[in-house]
């Protein structure tokens, strides 16, 4: 089997134990006093503008709200900055969380914000500034839609014509688009990987000029969400940190950093790393981004933030997937184990 094989079948298998193991290290950790622990979740879209995207990348009002409710209950809910400087003091013994965005798709102003506002709490948000001129979109946004459009095998084929590994491609669409979207973010090459979705997005559905605009906020609607979001940065491009070398991972931080204080106004301190997983980070970014005038930096690695965590390793949440009551509180007093980790 290939180490993505591998890869993917301990996914599956970790996702499939979570199902029956959450709730029962629920009950377990429900005694345990929550001191000391900050929970951020991470999410994408909120509500449904947007068809292209999968389920598990957007979550919808009404369940964002139970969520928002339930923090407010059990914690203080803070920025990921504002938690930053809290999560230190020894007196501060209320559970910290933090709601954080990735991508800044158009539901976080027209969906997510005036829930925000209604409920007076703030979130963060994590902008890509290529969005911003209107001609790059990532290729995410390009797989979603042809996948959508042309289903994962048909997708595959018309790749695997263009991309090596074309056997990785063709089965791991056989097994799921999830896996089919693993092997072009992991075992593809990025440039010729981006090139044939562009190809066949114009080929299939049209050019993808200008879409930026109607899926990503721009600048001034970043400055109108000021009020309920800290606006951080989430990289120019999107592109996968581990892939690059010290000189462009230098072009993605303080490229992004330069344009958001431009377009804001004021110094812009939070970073999150696209993709985020442990697989997708470079072994040593944080002297880069302290150098940077950064404060802090989010994975997608799960769990929760004690004291004495790296803020430029801080774990977080994923807020569209479902879990009950019991097991959040669970993350609250002290998380997960690694092998219930993803």
């Amino acid at each position: 089997m290939s180490a993505r094989g591998s890869a993917d079948t301990r996914h599956r298998a970790r996702r499939a134990l979570r199902r029956w193991a959450l709730p029962v290290w629920a009950l377990a950790r429900r005694c345990r006093p929550a001191r000391g622990t900050w929970l951020i979740f991470a999410g994408h879209e909120v509500g449904s503008e947007l068809p292209h995207l999968p389920d598990s990348m957007r979550i919808s009002v009404a369940a964002l709200e139970r969520r928002v409710r339930w923090a407010l209950a059990r914690g203080r809910v803070v920025t990921v900055r504002e938690g930053l400087s809290l999560h230190a003091r020894e007196e501060e013994r209320r559970p910290l969380i933090s709601f954080s965005f990735d991508d800044a798709y158009r539901g976080i102003a027209t969906e997510a914000a005036p829930l925000l506002r209604r409920l007076g709490v703030r979130a963060t948000l994590f902008v890509h500034t290529g969005t911003w001129t209107g001609e790059w979109l990532p290729w995410t946004d390009l797989y979603f839609a042809l996948e959508r459009a042309l289903g994962a095998v048909p997708l595959a084929r018309a790749l695997a014509a263009e991309l090596e590994p074309r056997e990785a491609l063709l089965a791991a669409a056989e097994r799921s688009s999830y896996e089919l979207k693993s092997v072009l973010h992991r075992g593809c090459d990025e440039e010729r990987r981006d090139g044939a979705l562009r190809a066949l997005h114009e080929r299939e559905l049209g050019g993808a000029a200008g879409l930026a605009r109607s899926i990503y906020l721009q600048p001034d609607e970043l400055c109108a969400v000021e009020d309920v979001f800290e606006i951080a940065s989430h990289g120019v491009r999107h592109r996968r940190h581990a892939r690059l070398d010290a000189g462009a991972q230098r072009a993605e931080i303080q490229g992004a950093r330069a344009s958001l204080e431009g377009a804001l106004g004021h110094p812009v301190e939070g970073f999150a790393y696209p993709f985020g997983r442990s697989a997708d980070l470079p072994e040593a970014d944080g002297a880069l981004l302290l150098h940077s005038g950064h404060a802090y930096a989010c994975t997608m690695i799960e769990g929760v933030n004690r004291r004495g965590s790296d803020p430029y390793r801080l774990r977080r949440w994923p807020l569209e997937e479902l879990a009950s009551e019991s097991e959040l509180s669970a993350l609250v007093r002290g998380g997960l184990p690694r092998w219930l980790r993803r």
